[in-house]
């Protein structure tokens, strides 16, 4: 049984390499370096991250810390 209390050494990389994915394609692609594609991986990373949130809320709670 998986323990909802805590995230993972790759769960935690992870939430931290989408996080500097989504802030690259922001930061160094919009405007006229925009592509198409990018407003698709925007929404995986997205769809992802949110997934990753809610782990990191439930650990929160478990240690008794606001999830705000």
């Amino acid at each position: 049984m998986e323990n909802i209390c805590t995230m993972t050494d790759k769960e935690v990389l992870q939430y931290l390499r989408l996080v500097d994915r989504k802030v690259d394609i922001l930061a160094n692609y919009s405007g006229v370096d925009w592509k198409p594609e990018y407003e698709e991986e925007l929404k995986k990373i997205d769809q992802e991250l949110a997934e990753l949130r809610n782990m990191i809320d439930a650990t929160r709670i478990c240690f008794g810390k606001d999830s705000k």
